[in-house]
């Protein structure tokens, strides 16, 4: 009997006929008969079948039927509800029906095979759509089979069984590949200990066990790599080589020869750090590389700690045998860029310790080294200073030029090395931001420059409107707590916020202009004014005067120097003033040498001039002195426009 409607299954309302010529057989809802004692393939549990259909007859057949065969049967009355204990719980196979109301059976297909966890479940469809355009659709949307309505239940058994079969052997290709994988793991990780075991013999003495002259090399290239990123690092390579070690061989054998390299390498291993290498070159020549050895000073350590070790004598095969060790060093740096030039500059050490008379060390001293020596005692003399307090504020006055007087001072840093002279600001503020110290100096310098503007003004030499232009730098203005390590001093000394001019450069950290915004803001709500600095150079943006909190714009002085050209070269400082005057901005100009650009500044309405045709940086009392004898500058760059 067949169905012509769905939902009418009279068959159901009777028990299941038997035949009794063979197995029990079911009535189709198509009006056929078939076997249904077709087993489910091999599994380790029962297979569980979802079937979806929106009609309850049909759900109870087929449920029937599959679980005749062994089978876990979900059921489901729409794509939804499908979806939903899918979710929970993934069955093997799929039957759906396509005719659905709300989601059909294409939507389902497709909301399964788009999620990655569902997508591998087959499906087969079950729809009285038999056209070719339904089927092309069905499998399109990622269908594994496709069965007419009415159907026949041994089609329906044999589909469902070869699909679950597929997916079983699926699952034995996935764990064979499993197998396979671990086992090509395996062998890949038996070929990486025998290449291991390769590159250890390609890199180490046979006769000794340490590196050789290949793995040496590479570890001084990467040495060197890092100084490339870091120009403060430095490490030491030590050449050594045994004096007469000849007659060694020669009187009592090369296999006490041997034996004597192999308990040298065992004493001088026992010098070295962690990071440090020792290795043989060959014959009775080795090489420490100290990347511990930071100074000149524990290379020489290094180096006294291998002569004492190797001066003991050795005992090989019951006779106490001694030997004499001549070793050069080289200190490494960023004025050496291969490895092999290090080893031969200690090498060359080795042999002038071999003609001062053996048994000692020589350090290399090219030119370059003698500069890196010197950047180091340099380093070692600022910090003594930065700790003693020897660097100290000087002071370059500001002149109004509508007054012609003394409006403020820009306060620089200072030192006076006891034997070099005064070292270039330049300079020491360059090696203190590398090592470390540019912090501590700017702090001194700061608090030092407000208790000089403190007994100015409780002296009366310093009106109360005189101010202090003091230099904030790009690493300082990026630590969180700047506000309270500039303002705090200030307040310590007690002098007024508004007395303090904040000078920033391009440089500063400007990514989030909002963030810097606010911190500018915190100053200027402290009453302290910020000063952009080096404007004109080429690289400040147009933009920081209208996004950020700025009080004072200092033209560098490189545009100040145009002021003496024609007039198309001095139209920056031109445009810069006219700039800052619009958005109310006052006007600096640093770098003023001559009584030409003063005038110019003058026509240009800058407010302020500094610079060597006023007055050079000076100490503090000299600084209090000008203010005493009040000077005027009234008649400089009179007469002298253009």
């Amino acid at each position: 009997m067949k169905i012509d409607q769905p939902g009418h299954i009279p068959e159901l309302e009777h028990p299941l006929p038997t035949d009794s010529a063979g197995p029990a057989r079911v009535a189709d809802p198509c009006g056929m008969d078939s076997d249904a004692a077709i087993a489910p393939g091999p599994c380790d549990r029962p297979s569980e079948v979802l079937v979806v259909d929106d009609t309850p007859e049909n759900l109870s057949l087929l449920a029937i039927l599959l679980e005749r065969e062994g089978y876990i049967v979900r059921k489901a009355r729409n794509g939804r509800a499908a979806l939903q204990q899918i979710q929970i719980r993934q069955p093997d196979l799929i039957l759906l029906d396509i005719m659905m109301p709300e989601m059909d059976g294409y939507s389902t297909c497709e909301a399964l095979k788009s999620h990655p966890d569902h997508a591998r479940i087959p499906i087969i469809f079950l729809s009285a759509l038999d056209g070719t355009f339904d089927k092309v659709r069905a499998f399109t949307v990622g269908a594994a089979d496709f069965i007419n309505k009415p159907f026949e239940v041994e089609e329906v058994l044999i589909r469902v069984r070869n699909q679950l079969q597929l997916q079983a052997k699926e699952r034995e290709v996935c764990a064979l590949n499993a197998t396979l994988e671990a086992r090509v793991r395996e062998r890949t990780q038996q070929l990486q200990e025998a290449n291991r075991r390769l590159l250890h013999m390609a890199m180490h003495d046979d006769l000794t066990s340490l590196p050789n002259r290949t793995l040496l090399l590479q570890r001084i290239e990467a040495a060197l790599l890092q100084v490339q990123q870091d120009p403060s690092r430095q490490f030491a390579v030590l050449f050594l080589d045994c004096d007469r070690f000849k007659l060694v061989n020669d009187s009592l054998g090369h296999s006490i020869g041997d034996r004597l390299l192999v308990a040298m390498g065992q004493r001088l291993q026992g010098l070295l750090g962690q990071d440090d290498t020792l290795a043989r070159l060959g014959g009775d020549e080795f090489a420490m590389f100290l990347a511990s050895a930071q100074t000149l000073e524990a290379a020489r350590d290094v180096a006294q700690a291998a002569l004492d070790s190797l001066a003991r004598p050795f005992l090989i095969e019951g006779r106490q045998v001694f030997v004499s060790t001549s070793i050069g060093v080289a200190i490494g740096g960023n004025h050496y860029h291969q490895a092999e030039h290090l080893l031969r500059d200690a090498d060359i050490a080795m042999y002038r310790a071999k003609a001062s008379g053996q048994g000692r060390y020589q350090i290399f001293d090219p030119p370059m080294h003698a500069q890196i020596l010197d950047r180091l005692h340099l380093e070692t003399d600022l910090r003594r200073a930065a700790n003693m307090g020897a660097i100290i504020p000087f002071y370059q006055p500001l002149v109004c030029l509508k007054t012609n007087r003394v409006a403020g001072f820009e306060v620089l840093a200072r030192w006076h090395h006891p034997q070099r002279g005064w070292i270039r600001p330049d300079i020491f503020v360059e090696i203190a931001e590398e090592i470390g110290i540019l912090r501590q100096i700017d702090a001194a310098i700061l608090a030092a420059a407000c208790r000089d503007l403190r007994s100015w003004r409780s002296r009366g030499s310093a009106a109360e409107e005189m101010f202090i232009s003091v230099n904030l730098s790009p690493r300082e203005f990026a630590s969180p707590d700047v506000v309270e390590r500039i303002c705090d001093p200030i307040a310590a000394a007690g002098v007024p916020y508004h007395c303090i001019k904040l000078e920033i450069t391009e440089r500063c950290p400007v990514d989030d202009r909002e963030a810097v915004a606010l911190l500018l803001a915190a100053f200027r709500e402290k009453g302290i004014q910020i000063c952009l600095d080096d404007f004109g150079t080429g690289y400040s943006s147009l933009s920081y005067l209208s996004q950020l909190p700025i009080d004072v714009v200092k033209i560098d002085r490189s545009c100040t120097i145009t002021l003496n050209a024609d007039d198309a070269r001095r139209s920056l400082a031109g445009a810069i003033a006219t700039l800052a005057n619009t958005l109310q901005m006052k006007v600096v100009a640093e770098g003023v040498e001559t009584e030409m650009q003063v005038q110019q500044l003058r026509n240009l309405d800058c407010h302020f001039g500094q610079g060597f045709v006023f007055a050079k940086p000076m100490a503090a009392n000299e600084a209090e002195a000008l203010l005493l004898n009040q000077p005027s500058w009234d008649t400089l760059g009179m007469g002298n426009g253009s």
